[in-house]
């Protein structure tokens, strides 16, 4: 809970089974409370016999928050989808990455358990700084939506780029955005993508760059996390992460 700062309802057979297993063990005297927990971690970790492992990470990284530089794991997701987008900046929202990635060996369904499900893709196109910097200003501050950052852990992920973040009573402002440690450049052109649910990225792209936004952003036509689990499956590791926000 303290690395997480949100609390999900989370509803399946096997974390229901395990649940079951350890709070009937305890009601009947069979196991103390440490026993339950390792009990209920010991039926989460073993994968069914019938998944195999689809792919090993050598490294670990946590879903807490550093106001120096952001969440890690996040960041190590948002780095490999610019790498896979071949975009120069990249902006997704923070519940894409569903929490720490850990060190060891994941079936398939743990690869998709790490990101959002619910048909996110990575939409890209070329913008100019300015454009750049309002669509980051957007997400940091909000507009509005069920997206919009209430704390720094929901706050957006970046990638090939720092978000320059203040923090008062009244909420968060974008300050800048840094490219290589410099701010963008209003009229200069660059690759962007962004990796949402057509949900958040259709309100996004049209509150920031108005009508017509659509011809400018090609989507792909796997989902993001479908890109990402094959990623991991042919063998490859995640990018690591780096700072992308300084929050002030």
């Amino acid at each position: 809970l303290e690395q997480n700062h949100r609390y999900l309802l989370m509803s399946c057979t096997p974390l229901q089974m395990a649940a079951q297993e350890a709070g009937w063990g305890m009601r009947r005297g069979e196991l103390d409370a440490q026993g339950a927990y390792e009990r209920m971690d010991a039926s989460l970790a073993d994968p069914p016999a019938d998944q195999e492992t689809a792919a090993v990470l050598e490294k670990g990284y946590p879903v807490s928050f550093d106001q120096e530089a952001g969440n890690q794991a996040g960041s190590a997701i948002a780095n490999t989808l610019r790498d896979i987008s071949g975009c120069q900046v990249l902006l997704a929202p923070s519940f894409l990455c569903t929490g720490s990635l850990f060190a060891g060996e994941y079936t398939e369904q743990q690869l998709n358990d790490t990101m959002q499900a619910g048909g996110n893709r990575i939409y890209s196109g070329s913008f100019t700084g300015r454009e750049i910097r309002e669509l980051a200003r957007l997400a940091v501050e909000g507009y509005g939506i069920y997206s919009d950052p209430f704390s720094n852990q929901t706050l957006p992920l970046a990638s090939g780029c720092t978000l320059v973040v203040l923090r008062d009573e009244e909420g968060y402002h974008l300050e800048d955005v840094l490219l290589d440690g410099t701010p963008l450049d209003d009229e200069a052109v660059y690759s962007l993508a962004l990796v949402d649910l057509p949900a958040g990225f259709q309100p996004l792209a049209e509150a920031a760059l108005g009508e017509g936004y659509e011809g400018r952003f090609t989507a792909t036509e796997d989902y993001a996390r479908t890109l990402w689990v094959e990623y991991l499956k042919e063998g490859n590791q995640p990018l690591e992460p780096t700072p992308y926000i300084a929050l002030r």
